[in-house]
């Protein structure tokens, strides 16, 4: 009688219900639609930043969202890495929903930033508007400028060197004649950071000097 050889690969991992991205095996895609901009603030826009982890009921495995460099695709992957039982579940009610399970993941997220508040009285949803936009430089300033409280360390390191630059703001010269400003949504000049984004990535990131910032003239 032939011996029944034990499942391996992919066939071994859909049995345990893991999704690993790290190696070529089964992946949830959760393909986050642009609908209201609700869905883009899962991903940590910044290069060097970290990423806005969504309090999700029943949603608990890790979000590995994609960090850094360029503006976001109409729709975008991200891994997510769940126990069996909990992989089980969700198939159950992506079932009773008539959805495929990475639907049902994007369903079940959106429903989420819903009810997670971003401050008293307003949720994540709520507050999509404000926050989202397709241009990486753009919402950045967005999240800095309304919620500096979110940042993350990397995104405070990129932020600090961004309102102590003259160049990327609007101000006057004081009475003794040096250039002053105030780092606020009225007073920054998007055209300019969006120029220099790539630069002061780098140098918040250590792998450049702050000399290859733009410059102004500090005194008249």
């Amino acid at each position: 009688m032939a011996k029944q050889e034990k499942p391996t690969g992919a066939a071994h991992l859909a049995q345990r219900g893991l999704i690993n991205a790290n190696r070529e095996e089964p992946r949830l895609g959760v393909n986050k639609a642009v609908q209201q901009g609700v869905s883009g603030l899962i991903s940590a826009p910044a290069q060097g930043a970290g990423a806005l982890h969504p309090a999700s009921q029943g949603l608990t495995g890790l979000i590995n969202a994609g960090v850094g460099g360029g503006k976001l695709t109409r729709s975008e992957t991200v891994t997510v890495r769940l126990d069996p039982k909990l992989r089980y579940l969700a198939e159950l009610a992506a079932r009773r929903q008539r959805r495929t399970v990475s639907s049902y993941i994007e369903w079940a997220i959106e429903e989420s930033l819903n009810r997670v508040l971003i401050c008293e009285g307003k949720s994540i949803a709520d507050t999509a508007p404000t926050l989202w936009d397709v241009d990486e430089a753009d919402r950045f300033a967005k999240l800095a400028l309304n919620y500096p409280d979110l940042l993350t360390h990397g995104e405070q390191v990129l932020w600090k060197l961004i309102r102590e630059n003259g160049y990327l703001f609007k101000g006057k010269y004081d009475s003794q004649g040096e250039w002053a400003w105030r780092a606020s949504g009225d007073s920054l000049i998007m055209e300019r950071l969006r120029e220099n984004w790539d630069k002061f990535n780098a140098v918040a990131r250590g792998e450049a000097e702050q000399s290859i910032l733009p410059a102004w003239a500090r005194k008249k």
